[in-house]
């Protein structure tokens, strides 16, 4: 164990503790300064929280894994070892701070006797019954407890440990097959019952594998802002109960997380079809705030839908799942527009300025923070560097690669309208996809040869192909940003891939890379020529045996604008990635006014009018 006192002497020494800026910053109340001290060395393992303006904790244990994945606090660790071993540290930085914010004028007053709460915990990992325990040791209202447990002998620990706990009324531990997760056996056993209470806490024993290796801080930094720190659970439930009009309440998404968790990963289809089909929502949005970690405390009459369903534990995949675009991931993201569609908003806790809000622009945080500068520290830090080509190196005048083919219908006078000739040109390239069952790849010259012989033109498939390819160029421009980029690091010796799907040639990308600005060498990986795509993940298996054969695995970084092609699926298989928006996401990010639903190809004039406006905007990915 430290030694608390002469830790709490060094960082004074040092001037890395102050504990007036502490209290302010973060909107904390203590007795001394010593509480405050002990307060940071508590939370800041798992907490984006700084001691003082010269030490930025986050910033030091992304620098330093190894410190993070101790679990230590990274002020105790730089005190201890990190000063001596020469670890750099940075001043404190605001990554982001709400727009607006909730008041919190009740200062902790005694919860309303009449409200009916429920927590709910689903335990896989026997350590967490005692975490747990202690979290919701000392809340200030009663409540029932709901335990759910795949583990038999779990089922009397869990039983006789919290009925020690005063506040709670009534204690239901249920045995529960290893089937539907966290959120499936909580709707199969108790969801109706939960319609009975006012609010509801979900929890569950996560343990997250984002990194590649077991951790427990995305589950603490949960915890701790729904049951553990007392002050913000009071304030949380003062505000939903003086503003009926939320519906759910988390903190904002932890810090450490990929900067694209709050996308739809892999699993848009299955999430859109069940918001449509299910519950009739129609949804556009790839970036939104969900409870990334599947806790929350919520109205049940804001869940109403999913509660009130008929579950059984059929109704979820068995195990082992996935890693991610089963109905079970699309389940937690579909929660905000369940919430939404019953009339209500989302609450939201930000830690690192003590605020309640229903800004959720924290789902941007990272690529607002010098987003080109952390890319540069990147680049710097790998050999290999990769990057994709479509809105990461080059940008489309009006964004839709269909305006090339629309234009095609009327140079070539076929008989049919653009957008007829967009369906038929997309149709022949679907169907060369379903015939070969959706492996590998189709080339453009394939596409043409299905669809010239319905065509009523004399120009033969290869000079179609051609003719399309040349249209689009024409409208292909280089990111000035990017190109400069790629030039730079090739002249500093690093070695350049460029690795995209796409249904043009090798000689296409090199002529458009050539027309972008790029002069350097590269390596070229073209997934029409290999049969390999990085969507479905059989380019980066290539890749992976490429650098590992080369034992340049740990050189390599890949950088592009598609979350799941360029950054999920590389780094599913331990590829180092880089994400920059494209051009649509960085538009949203920027709260400019939300044109996504209406922006497709059907809807021609739409797509003339902001194609340009938004081409433009994204033509340099940072903000």
């Amino acid at each position: 164990m430290p030694n608390i006192a002469k830790l709490y002497e060094k960082a004074i020494a040092l001037d890395l503790f102050d504990a007036n800026w502490y209290t302010a910053t973060y909107k904390l109340s203590f007795s001394n300064e010593y509480e405050a001290f002990n307060d940071y060395l508590r939370k800041s393992p798992y907490v984006d929280i700084s001691p003082s303006l010269n030490f930025n904790s986050a910033c030091y244990l992304r620098d330093n894994p190894d410190v993070y994945h101790s679990g230590i606090s990274p002020l105790e660790h730089y005190l201890s070892t990190g000063y001596m071993e020469g670890r750099s540290v940075f001043p404190h930085k605001i990554e982001w701070t709400p727009r607006h914010t909730v008041s919190q004028a009740w200062e902790d007053e005694p919860i309303k006797k009449q409200h009916r709460y429920a927590v709910v915990l689903h335990i896989f990992y026997e350590d967490f019954v005692d975490r747990f325990y202690d979290a919701l040791y000392g809340v200030n209202f009663n409540f029932d407890l709901y335990v759910l447990t795949t583990e038999v002998s779990l089922v009397d620990r869990c039983r006789e440990r919290f009925s020690k706990n005063p506040r709670i009324d009534r204690v239901y531990v249920n045995h529960v097959p290893n089937r539907g997760r966290n959120f499936g056996p909580f709707l199969v056993e108790f969801g109706k019952e939960l319609l009975e209470y006012d609010y509801f806490l979900h929890m569950h024993s996560k343990r997250s594998l984002y990194s590649g290796q077991e951790q427990s801080q995305w589950a603490n930094y949960l915890i701790e802002y729904l049951a553990k720190d007392k002050h913000v659970l009071s304030q949380a439930l003062q505000i939903l109960d003086h503003h009926p009009e939320y519906g759910i309440y988390y903190p904002v998404t932890f810090w450490n997380l990929p900067p694209w968790v709050n996308h739809w990963l892999q699993n848009k289809g299955i999430g859109r079809h069940v918001l449509a089909n299910k519950y009739g929502i129609t949804q556009s949005e790839d970036f939104f705030a969900y409870p990334a970690g599947g806790m929350f405390w919520a109205r049940p009459s804001a869940l109403k839908d999913i509660l009130e369903q008929e579950w059984a534990y059929e109704s979820f995949p068995p195990e082992p799942l996935a890693a991610d675009g089963t109905e079970l991931h699309a389940l937690e993201r579909i929660i905000p527009y369940l919430v939404k569609n019953k009339g209500y908003k989302q609450l939201f806790y930000n830690p690192t300025s003590g605020d309640f809000t229903e800004d959720d622009s924290f789902i941007y945080r990272s690529y607002l923070a010098d987003n080109y500068g952390r890319l540069l520290h990147a680049v710097n830090c790998h050999q290999i560097i990769s990057f994709d080509v479509f809105d990461t190196i080059v940008y489309r005048d009006h964004l839709e690669p269909d305006i090339a083919k629309f234009k095609m219908a009327e140079i070539l006078n076929l008989g049919v309208s653009g957008m007829k000739f967009v369906e038929y040109r997309n149709q022949a390239e679907l169907e060369l996809r379903i015939a070969n069952n959706f492996s590998g790849d189709v080339g453009i010259y394939d596409i043409y040869s299905k669809l010239a012989p319905s065509l009523a033109t004399e120009l033969s498939p290869v000079q179609l192909a051609d003719l399309e390819f040349q249209l689009d160029l024409a409208m292909l421009s280089g990111k000035a940003t990017m190109v400069e980029l790629v030039n730079a690091i090739a002249a500093q010796g690093k070695t350049i891939f460029f690795i995209t799907d796409t249904y043009y040639t090798r000689d296409h990308i090199a002529t458009l890379l050539k027309k972008s600005g790029v002069t350097c060498p590269y390596e070229l990986f073209v997934s029409s020529d290999l049969g390999l795509r990085k969507d479905s993940g059989t380019m980066w298996n290539m890749i992976d045996r490429k650098l590992t054969t080369e034992n340049n695995k740990n050189r390599f970084l890949h950088i592009g604008d598609s979350v799941t092609s360029d950054a999920q699926n590389p780094g599913d298989r331990g590829l180092g990635n880089f994400h920059i928006l494209a051009p649509m996401d960085k538009w949203d990010a920027m709260n400019y006014p939300s044109i996504r639903k209406e922006f497709d190809i059907k809807n021609i004039l739409h797509v003339f009018k902001w194609g340009p406006v938004v081409s433009q905007v994204g033509a340099h990915p940072f903000i």
